[in-house]
């Protein structure tokens, strides 16, 4: 059923709007644990269902129910920190085979940038606790 036009009092976007608009948000984040700053952006639509795939598919326990969440913040973190590279763009600060070693790195710098993460990518904790089914 078509909905009635109304005065609209924000400007509606186009098909052509949105798929020719790559902006991603993203914030800079100090992490005092490593000394300096990062940039935390949002991911993709690709990018997020690649890491949701990442840690639902280690399903553990009886009727394999649990998620095993073992590095999920590392792989978060991954996928969501960024440095600005030589021609101005932004460049991922880690590589995917860095999560073991990343993972026993500061929980509190992990943590922080996983909320900023968050936060970026619209996740609430509910939200992310309905995902892996914990």
């Amino acid at each position: 059923m078509a909905r009635k036009a109304t005065a609209a009092t924000k400007q509606q976007v186009t098909r052509l709007d949105i798929l020719t608009n790559d902006t991603l948000p993203e914030k800079e984040v100090n992490i005092p644990d490593w000394g300096g700053v990062v940039v935390v952006r949002g991911m993709t639509g690709t990018e997020f269902e690649t890491w949701q795939e990442a840690i639902t598919s280690r399903r553990t326990g009886k009727g394999k129910g649990k998620v095993d969440l073992k590095e999920a913040t590392a792989e978060l973190v991954i996928m969501s920190t960024y440095v600005p590279g030589t021609d101005g763009t932004l460049e991922r600060l880690f590589q995917d085979s860095d999560a073991s070693v990343l993972a026993t790195k500061s929980a509190r710098a992990l943590n922080t940038i996983m909320a900023a993460a968050m936060e970026l990518n619209g996740l609430v904790q509910k939200e992310l606790e309905e995902l892996v089914g914990n």
